[in-house]
């Protein structure tokens, strides 16, 4: 039942008795309900209240979308800038070759990309601080020659990394320049409506201020009369009441006063809880009247006014907070054009370098290249001496065995003819001119043999050891008390067939000549050492002295007694000029009386292993 209907049935039952009284009564009560009305109206301020915060809400939240996005973009531009650096100075820079084609113009390019950047991030940056034209047009100049610098390098001559660098600088610099447009326009805007925001956020803390002074002293200060007003109207009614009868009037009084006065005590005091700022302060009522319904009226304001009074705190909070953010823009953007004006000297400090250095180094190739020129005269000059010696060699050698050949026959005929004539004294001199001969003919081929080392037009191919030894051991007069071993598998390698075989032919040869026990043992071994394959050749011969082994490999050097005749000093000497030919070494061990070690290395270039 609502406190009209409740009124209405009390002055029902007075009526009867005291109708002019009710009447006043009546007329008093229907002041209450005005008085309630005017206070019920109340909740229309907590509703422009909100939409006031709302406003407030949007437009704050559209100002700072901008500000996000203008961070955004400058830190993704900045990272951008920073890879650009990073791909030029550590890949670019250590990718092009001076000396090779256009190394010169690609350096040049390089440095001038590198310096365009700085100056667009230097200009960027005095644009966001200071925005101005001049700025924007700059910086749009220089992406320009950004651009036509990478036109230039698809002219040049690119190695495949060159060309992946380039290809990469230019997909950062595309990410790159609709961030930089799109920055420059989110900027423009904000220099242009921060006045705006600025004066639209005033307007509304001015407007919520002044209805918030409305409401917390005018209106608190109306319902406060009005409610004192009403408890008084309430006090009349009740005194008439109990003249008209002790039982109607105390129920009716008790009716009033549980309806009415007690929820506006509490009303009351709430209102002057508010007023302190205590906007937690809520009345609780069960019942569905209007000072139900004032109730709820009244608490849906005091949240509305606590949730624009927390709004307004976070606001200043949070305006404070950007202006903290501002300054360190700030100061980063100081600091970043420092580093960029640091950065554009050292720049230009390293273009002046590079530009001596370039000079030099030009200088330095014209040098180098009159050495080539007088090496490769010179070079020509050696091969046309060595092909001239090479023929004086063999013109020489075919003229020296002409008169051999005739002593040599000669000598046969006296011995044949007037051999029973000689004593043994002259059959020895004859038999001595006979052997001197032939190693004097002996000493040529060797001649020609060493003079002929390293002319062969056979080339290289791949060539197994296992055989080349093979037939070298069948096309040797082995005698029966030597024997020779392979100790392992020999390899397979690239090399002239012909050089291998000499080598193992001299080094066999000169064992077995040399040999002096009974049961000769000549082993042949081969190891893998690093980049190398190292071939041995033992025998249990005579050995060699010391003091010889420095000399063995030289020219006409022997140190045995026996065969002397024979041995012409040349075997030994062809061996070490096919293995030097061929990027190896050679040396002997040897131990008086126990035998020798001949040891050798050729390459594992181009080798095929076991």
């Amino acid at each position: 039942m609502t406190i009209r209907k409740k009124i209405s049935m009390g002055i029902g039952i007075l009526l009867i008795l005291f109708l002019a009284l009710g009447t006043i009564t009546s007329f008093q009560t229907g002041q209450i309900g005005e008085n309630l009305e005017e206070i019920i109206q109340g909740k229309e301020l907590g509703k422009q209240i909100a939409v006031l915060n709302q406003q407030y809400k949007a437009l704050d939240e559209t100002f700072t979308n901008k500000q996000n996005s203008q961070k955004t973009l400058y830190a993704a531009i900045v990272k951008n800038f920073e890879r650009i650096h990073e791909v030029i100075n550590q890949k670019l820079c250590t990718e092009i070759d001076l000396k090779g084609p256009d190394g010169y113009d690609k350096m040049l390019g390089t440095s001038k990309i590198e310096t365009s950047i700085s100056l667009i991030s230097s200009w960027l940056g005095m644009h966001l601080q200071s925005p101005d034209k001049d700025y924007k047009k700059l910086i749009f100049d220089n992406i320009d020659i950004v651009k036509d610098e990478f036109k230039r390098f698809n002219n040049f001559n690119l190695t495949e990394e060159e060309r992946h660098s380039i290809t990469e600088l230019q997909t950062v610099l595309n990410q790159t320049v609709p961030d930089i447009k799109e920055l420059l326009i989110v900027n423009d805007y904000l220099q242009t409506n921060a006045d705006v925001h600025k004066d639209k956020r005033a307007q509304i803390d001015e407007i919520l201020d002044e209805e918030f002074e409305i409401f917390t002293r005018a209106d608190l200060e109306h319902a406060k009369k009005s409610g004192q007003k009403m408890v008084q109207t309430a006090v009349t009614v009740t005194l008439i009441l109990v003249l008209t009868g002790f039982i109607d009037v105390f129920v009716f009084s008790a009716t009033i006063t549980h309806s009415i006065t007690k929820p506006f005590a509490k009303l009351k005091k709430a209102i002057i809880e508010i007023g302190k700022g205590n906007f937690d302060t809520k009345i609780e009522f069960d019942s569905e009247d209007e000072i139900g319904e004032l109730a709820n009226c009244f608490n849906k304001m005091t949240e509305d006014l606590k949730e624009s009074t927390t709004s307004i705190a976070e606001l200043n909070k949070e305006i404070e907070m950007r202006k903290q953010a501002q300054d360190s823009l700030q100061k980063a953007r100081n600091e970043l054009e420092i580093r960029v004006e640091q950065r554009t000297a050292e720049l230009a400090q390293t273009n002046k370098e590079l530009e001596s250095e370039v000079a030099e180094r030009k200088r330095a190739e014209e040098e180098l290249e009159k050495l080539n020129k007088g090496l490769d005269s010179a070079v020509r000059e050696l091969s046309r001496s060595n092909k001239e010696l090479q023929e004086f060699a063999s013109i020489a050698a075919h003229d020296l065995k002409a008169p051999l050949r005739a002593i040599a026959t000669i000598a046969d005929w006296i011995s044949t003819d007037y051999g029973d004539k000689f004593d043994e004294q002259g059959k020895e001199q004859v038999r001595l001119l006979i052997d001197r001969v032939r190693h004097m003919n002996a000493l040529i081929e060797g001649i020609l043999k060493y003079s002929s080392v390293g002319h062969s037009e056979q080339g290289q191919q791949e060539v197994d050891l296992n055989t080349v030894v093979s037939e070298v051991t069948s096309e040797l007069e082995l005698p029966e008390n030597i024997e020779i071993t392979i100790d392992n598998e020999l390899p397979t390698l690239e090399c002239e067939k012909t050089h291998i075989t000499q080598i193992f032919q001299n080094l066999l040869t000169n064992a077995i000549k040399f040999m002096d026990k009974p049961n000769g043992r000549i082993r042949i071994g081969c190891t893998q050492q690093d980049y190398v394959w190292q071939f041995s050749i033992t025998d249990n011969g005579p050995g060699i002295d010391q003091k010889h082994l420095d000399k063995i490999f030289k020219m006409f050097r022997t140190f045995s007694s026996k065969n002397s005749s024979e041995s012409t000093g040349i075997g030994l000497a062809i061996v070490k000029k096919l293995v030097e030919l061929n990027d190896g070494s050679v040396w002997v061990e040897s131990e008086p009386g126990k035998g020798s070690i001949f040891f050798f290395t050729l390459p594992q270039k181009s080798l095929c292993n076991v």
